[in-house]
């Protein structure tokens, strides 16, 4: 928005009817001028390989071909053949592309990015580009029009349905964690976790997940019939379940901790009443949560773990994890103290972007940090909301009692 007028920019990913895996995706950018007279700038920096693989920059009078030794990508534009003069467009000396465009009220233009393609590159009609748009648009209302979720948090819960969409490989169903490999979690420092690897802390979670699998075995046996030995299972099950609330609790703490040679908390704990492993309201499983609050969570917002009192070999500290944040929602409504659970659950709406993403964690200052956006967040929203719906639903507030008074004589 300027004196001389308002624009409006939307972008979207068309949607491909195809389930086989490719290379080639396409990107749209449309630029559009409510009213008045506005010029938008366009900056076109692509960086192949993390800025290792140099590339050519080709224009054309449709767009622009960027070649390197393997990768490639064009951009065409969104014109009308009498646009020769409208658009202004040079390359710099790093090959990349800079461009004005004026448009009047109503008009749109744009560009369309695709990847893994050389081109040859052929402009986009207006007429073109806004059927893209209608038929992007279609295919997530009918998609989002299957989910049978009605509660307080629509706008939030679908937003990370469609972003864990975006995030499914389509021939597999393969959710990947992040759409970013590497971003840090302090700026500048060293705690960057590769998402391209799976990391030692989350492969071997802990001894209740033993517990877990062995119970989950147990059950699908007995449901559908499979042999097994259950006997066995059930009696390594339940040596786990003793073990833990033997050692896995600390009574000098009052809680569960992270492991048996520590008295030290750990979000992971969170976990133990959604597998099943302990009540929700068990007076055990209070007081951890009532220790956790006194250690690991600060203004509603939840630390996986603090790394003074438990090092993990990296210097520096981290900011609160979203994942655990909508976990700890999920408890506290679970068990009972929904006040709280919609307090935080609200709080943490706040922290999303413009878009309603999250990244893997929240600064100090409000900031998102790490991956972005993070499938196990948006995850864990949707599990936080329904949850609290439910219990909020089964618990209404209770009705105040009016009273009446006699005038007096």
């Amino acid at each position: 928005m300027t004196e001389a007028g308002v624009g409006e920019l939307v972008d979207f990913m068309p949607v491909s009817s195809s389930k086989t895996g490719s290379k080639t995706h396409r990107l749209v950018r449309m630029l559009r001028c409510i009213w008045g007279r506005l010029t938008f700038a366009l900056d076109i920096a692509p960086r192949f390989d993390y800025g290792r693989e140099f590339f050519e920059t080709h224009l054309t009078e449709d767009g622009a071909v960027f070649e390197g030794s393997r990768t490639s990508m064009t951009v065409a534009l969104i014109r009308e053949p009498e646009d020769e003069r409208r658009a202004r467009t040079r390359v710099d000396a790093h090959s990349d592309v800079h461009a004005e465009v004026q448009l009047e009220a109503g008009e749109m233009r744009g560009l369309v990015l695709e990847t893994g393609t050389a081109g040859p590159v052929r402009a986009v009609r207006v007429a073109e580009a806004w059927r893209l748009f209608d038929e992007t648009v279609d295919f997530w209302e009918a998609w989002l029009g299957r989910s049978t979720y009605a509660g307080r948090w629509r706008e939030a819960v679908n937003r990370s349905a469609i972003t864990l969409k975006l995030m499914t490989y389509a021939p597999t169903g393969g959710l990947v964690a992040a759409p970013t490999a590497a971003l840090p979690e302090q700026i500048g420092g060293e705690r960057n976790w590769d998402y391209r690897y799976t990391w030692v802390r989350d492969a071997s979670f802990s001894r209740l997940m033993s517990w877990v699998a062995l119970d989950r075995g147990i059950r699908l046996a007995t449901a559908h019939g499979r042999p097994a030995p259950l006997e066995r299972w059930h009696r390594e099950r339940d040596s786990i379940y003793r073990q833990i609330m033997l050692r896995g609790w600390s009574p000098t703490r009052q809680a569960f901790r992270q492991h048996y040679d520590t008295d030290v908390l750990d979000s992971s704990l969170l976990r133990m009443p959604t597998v099943g492993f302990i009540t929700p309201t068990d007076p055990r499983w209070m007081s951890t949560l009532r220790a956790m609050d006194a250690e690991l969570v600060t203004d509603s917002l939840v630390y996986r773990y603090d790394p003074a009192a438990s090092p993990d070999g990296l210097r520096g500290s981290e900011g609160t994890f979203s994942l655990c944040t909508f976990a700890y929602v999920h408890s506290l409504a679970r068990a009972g103290q929904l006040d709280k659970a919609r307090m935080a659950f609200e709080q943490m709406l706040t922290y999303a972007n413009h878009l309603g993403l999250y990244s893997e964690e929240i600064g100090l200052t409000g900031e998102q940090l790490g991956n972005f956006p993070q499938a196990f967040t948006h995850l864990a929203l949707i599990d936080a909301a329904i949850i609290l719906d439910r219990q909020l639903d089964l618990d209404p507030p209770a009705l105040s009692t009016r009273r009446s008074f006699a005038p007096a004589p």
